[in-house]
């Protein structure tokens, strides 16, 4: 892909799993460095290997439930 969003942090919450995971790895394709969180850490944990392994860059944050604002 391109570095369009090189320079650029992409906040994406649910990156364990479907549109989230999907979302990481498409903005870390475009060069973006992503911050993620889910609810699962081990899934969320996969996603970030998987982001990493195809050379993007990539933080997590789990267990948050962004529906609890405690």
């Amino acid at each position: 892909m391109s570095d369009r969003l090189k320079g650029k942090v992409a906040l994406i919450s649910g990156t364990g799993s479907g549109i989230g995971r999907s979302a990481a790895l498409i903005f870390s394709a475009e060069g973006a460095r992503v911050v993620g969180c889910s609810l699962d850490a081990e899934r969320a944990e996969e996603t970030v290997k998987l982001v990493r392994d195809a050379g993007g860059d990539m933080l997590s944050w789990a267990p948050v439930d962004v529906a609890d604002p405690d």
